[in-house]
This record gives structure tokens, C-alpha cells and sequence, in this order.
């Protein structure tokens, strides 16, 4: 059935009926459409109220605010006191189950005990008892074989026993003369004084002799032997001297006392060795 348009009469146009056109209003002012099946429009549907089945549409199908419902329930306020049902929060840790209800003491700890199967006031011991364990213990301590007198030192990712060699001793001293010389070693420089013009073997050897046990036995004052010879002895002594097996300390023919160099030597040492240390040690080792 195709679409029927409204008829109208065009005052405008001697009164002729005629179908509506289009962009024209039709004008049912103080009438009404009845008995439609169904109303469709392209634009807006404007109208002071709507009734469905007899029922006036509420203002909420129109201005979809949630304040336009009625019979709404009452909102929540978002507080947590107007909840209901609420579980019941601990005022402190002794209120909880699993936590023993015991007053505890300043610096406590909560400490689990197994017996109980609740969490305890406790203190934490902090001093660590180590007397039955070992440095050998330490996941980065390595000892294996002797260790007897050895240190441990870090190399190869862990501490190991080992020995300390000099080469690792910082700050050695490298030359003689930046040790201190507390007991006056010898050097070539008074080594020369010694035996050159002057030093002590430049004179006569003069004094008394005594025998380890400080026992007098040449009186370097009175010229006197003791304790080898009846009473003393006044004047020059001449010979040889021996020990108690007969070797011989005093070659009293030659002048000479084996085993120890004569001034005169020394004299022609340093004569021919030019007062240079290294020549006169060269010709000691050769002649002497």
C-alpha cells in the first residue's frame, strides 16, 4: 500500500484541496491524531507530556537525572562508620590471633614459638656465638694443606693461607745506607781512616791483656806477666809463646804472631791499593 499524503485546502489558492507539500506544517490545532497504529518522524517529537498505556511518561524518561527517580534508596555516604556488617579491626598487635596477649618490655621483638604456634614478646640476642667455628667456615675462605705459620691473603676471588713474600713488603729499603746503624757497621770510608796515616794501627798497640774471664794477665802499666810466671818479671822477656797444645802465639824468632796480620802488611796494602777500598780488599784476599 503506498504512503498517502493529507489532503488540505489552500486558502492562498482559491481554496483548492490539494496534497500537502513538502517543507509545509500540518496545523491540527485543537485536534488530535486517534487510533494511529504507530507515529514515525524524521525530527524531533515535541509534545507537553506523553502518556504510555495511560501512564503520563516521569520526567526521568526525558531527563535521564537520577534525582528525577523516585523510591530510590538511601546512598551510600562514604563513610566507613555507616557500613554495616563490618569486620571487627584490631586496636593493636596484641589483639591479634595469632599474637600471645603479654605485656611486653621495651626493645622487645614479636618472636615466633613453635610450642604455642603464636608470635611472642621477645628479645634478639645479638652477640653471635662462634666458638666452635672455624675461618675455614667462610664461603670466601680457602685453606688446604700445611697452614702453619702462613696469613691469609685475598687473590683468585678469595682468601687463601699463604706465605707473605718481601717482593709484596711496601717501602723496603733498597741501599745500605737507609738502615740505621745502631751497632756502627764498617764502611770503606772508615775502614780507610783505620788503616791510613793516623788510625789506630798507624801506632804501637798499648795496653794490659786479660783473658775472658777478665782475668789480668799482661799488666799494660807495671810490664808485668800474672798467673803463668813466679812473681813478676822485671825486664824485657824474649822467645816464643805457646798454647796448651803447643801451637804456637808468639814467633819470639820471627817477630811474628801467626794467624794475624802485621802492621807492615796492612801498611803495603793500602799503599798499593791507593787508598781505594775495593783494590785493598783484591789485594788482601791475594797475599794475605
Amino acid at each position: 500500500m503506498a504512503n498517502r499524503f493529507p489532503l488540505i485546502v489552500d486558502t492562498s489558492d482559491g481554496n483548492k484541496i490539494k496534497e500537502i507539500e513538502v517543507g509545509d506544517n500540518l496545523n491540527l490545532q485543537g485536534s488530535g491524531l486517534v487510533n494511529a497504529s504507530s507515529i514515525t518522524v524524521n525530527g524531533a517529537l515535541t509534545a507537553q507530556s506523553i502518556n504510555v498505556n495511560g501512564t503520563e511518561l516521569a520526567s526521568v524518561a526525558t531527563t535521564g537525572s537520577y534525582s528525577d527517580l523516585s523510591n530510590t534508596p538511601v546512598l551510600f555516604s562514604g563513610s566507613y562508620n555507616d557500613l554495616t556488617n563490618k569486620p571487627s579491626i584490631p586496636a593493636s598487635t596484641r589483639q591479634l590471633s595469632d599474637v600471645q596477649n603479654i605485656e611486653p618490655s621495651n626493645g622487645d621483638v614479636l618472636i615466633y614459638d613453635s610450642n604455642s604456634g603464636n608470635y611472642v614478646p621477645g628479645t634478639i640476642d645479638v652477640d653471635a656465638n662462634i666458638n666452635n667455628s672455624n675461618l675455614a667456615d667462610l664461603a670466601n675462605v680457602i685453606t688446604s694443606g700445611d697452614t702453619s705459620n702462613k696469613f691469609l691473603k685475598y687473590y683468585s676471588g678469595a682468601w687463601r693461607a699463604a706465605n707473605v713474600t718481601y717482593a709484596e713488603i711496601q717501602n723496603t729499603p733498597t741501599l745500605l745506607s737507609e738502615f740505621t746503624d745502631d751497632v756502627g757497621y764498617l764502611t770503606s770510608a772508615s775502614l780507610e781512616n783505620v788503616f791510613a796515616g793516623g788510625g789506630i794501627f798507624a801506632t804501637d798497640i798499648q795496653g794490659s791483656v786479660f783473658a775472658d774471664d777478665s782475668t789480668l794477665l799482661v799488666d799494660g802499666v807495671n810490664g808485668s806477666f800474672y798467673g803463668y810466671l813466679t812473681g813478676d818479671v822485671d825486664g824485657d822477656v824474649k822467645g816464643s809463646v805457646f798454647a796448651d797444645d803447643s801451637t804456637l802465639l808468639v814467633d819470639g824468632v820471627n817477630g811474628e804472631i801467626p794467624g794475624y796480620v802485621k802492621i807492615a802488611d796492612l801498611k803495603t796494602a793500602l799503599q798499593d791499593g791507593a787508598g781505594d777500598y775495593d783494590a785493598f780488599k783484591a789485594w788482601v784476599l791475594a797475599n794475605l
